[in-house]
């Protein structure tokens, strides 16, 4: 998983886990393990609270279990571990019978990402962004929009939606706006486990309101699904 630097409201899908390695479901914030989020010498422990729905706004310390099961979970982080130039996060969790599983979060700029300042009318004129995802798993992205000069474009105004798409024209996965983390001009966003069911090559796309319209694309690459996929490019 890769976060920009000074990302904020970062949530991370962690994985739960008994000490045979099988998935322990129904979990509540008090039942949870000690969690901490390591970052170079420095250590954030994590204050849980149970988050009611998908989507609930980000909390500190928020958990919430994922619809999909297999003891996957929603862990809302503080923002302060992806302030600094330190290049790593590790999320930290054990209790007897309870251990958390977690990618290795790699704070470094994804970009740039380039639109026009009005919009791309032609996607052809995108550079792409390369963004990875492993089967069968939820992965979260965090996509920064600059324009052609290099200028952060603010996205916190827009509509917006994130289309997955195989390179036949289906979509494998859609994330409508309100699933969508906006800062500054920074888009986060986690594609869900259903839409990376099989190892291919596919493509993805940010996109404004009004979506079909010439101008809609804000940015777009190729999105690649593989067994072993854990880092963006």
């Amino acid at each position: 998983m890769i976060v920009s630097p000074g990302a904020t409201n970062v949530s991370i899908d962690v994985q739960i886990v008994n000490d045979s390695g099988i998935a322990v479901t129904g979990l509540l914030a008090a039942n949870w393990p000690p969690v901490a989020l390591i970052y170079g010498a420095n250590e954030a422990a994590l204050v849980l609270s149970d988050l009611s729905d998908p989507d609930d706004a980000h909390v500190d310390g928020g958990v919430l279990e994922r619809s999909g099961g297999g003891g996957w979970y929603r862990l809302d982080a503080p923002d302060a571990p992806f302030a600094s130039a330190i290049p790593q996060v590790v999320v930290c969790g054990e209790a007897s019978g309870k251990h958390v599983i977690a990618p290795t979060i790699q704070v470094k700029d994804l970009g740039p990402v380039i639109v026009s300042p009005s919009g791309v009318q032609n996607e052809s004129e995108l550079p792409t962004s390369t963004l990875y995802a492993r089967t069968g798993e939820n992965k979260t992205h965090a996509v920064p929009v600059v324009d052609t000069d290099g200028n952060d474009v603010d996205i916190t105004g827009f509509t917006l939606r994130l289309c997955v798409e195989a390179l036949n024209n289906t979509d494998l996965a859609v994330v409508e706006d309100a699933s969508i983390t906006k800062s500054a001009n920074t888009a986060t966003f986690t594609v869900p486990a259903s839409g990376h069911a099989s190892e291919q090559h596919a493509r993805w796309s940010l996109r404004k309101a009004p979506f079909d319209t010439d101008n809609s694309v804000l940015a777009d690459g190729e999105y690649i699904i593989s067994r072993s996929a854990e880092k963006d490019a």
